[in-house]
């Protein structure tokens, strides 16, 4: 989880640094919410659906960052951020899908990244998941 916060770290301070030529930014931005499987099958793709908000209308989704620790896996959500003329975005909460193979059966925890608390400590919504050999 260090090494998740410290790449994020990393690309605040590199995001914060460079001048707005209208080039693509990426920042990490909150997850609402999150629809995990109740299983996952060993060797097959499962879909978490994942619900967020573009912080404004320069925003989209760019992609999922994940660091694994063994079995424990933390996700962040990077949204792109291109060009200046940003306004405040009053729209329904966007769905993506986040997708995992697990290719070992055990316990998973997936720890999603849902913001920060009011002493600026990352906060996230955890979901323990077991994966299992297929049973057919």
């Amino acid at each position: 989880m260090k090494r998740f916060l410290f790449s994020c770290l990393s690309v605040f301070v590199l995001i914060s640094c460079s001048d707005d030529d209208g080039s693509l930014r990426a920042e990490l931005i909150p997850i609402l919410s999150v629809q995990a499987p109740d299983q996952l099958i060993v060797g097959q793709s499962s879909n978490f659906q994942i619900l967020f908000n573009r912080p404004t209308s320069c925003h989209g989704f760019l992609r999922f960052d994940l660091a694994s620790r063994d079995n424990e896996k933390t996700i962040g959500l990077i949204a792109g951020k291109l060009g200046t003329d940003c306004q405040s975005v009053d729209e329904p909460p966007r769905e993506n899908v986040f997708s995992f193979t697990p290719k070992t059966p055990g316990l998973f925890v997936f720890n999603f990244f849902t913001g920060k608390d009011n002493a600026g400590k990352d906060t996230f919504v955890t979901f323990d998941v077991e994966a299992v050999v297929n049973p057919n």
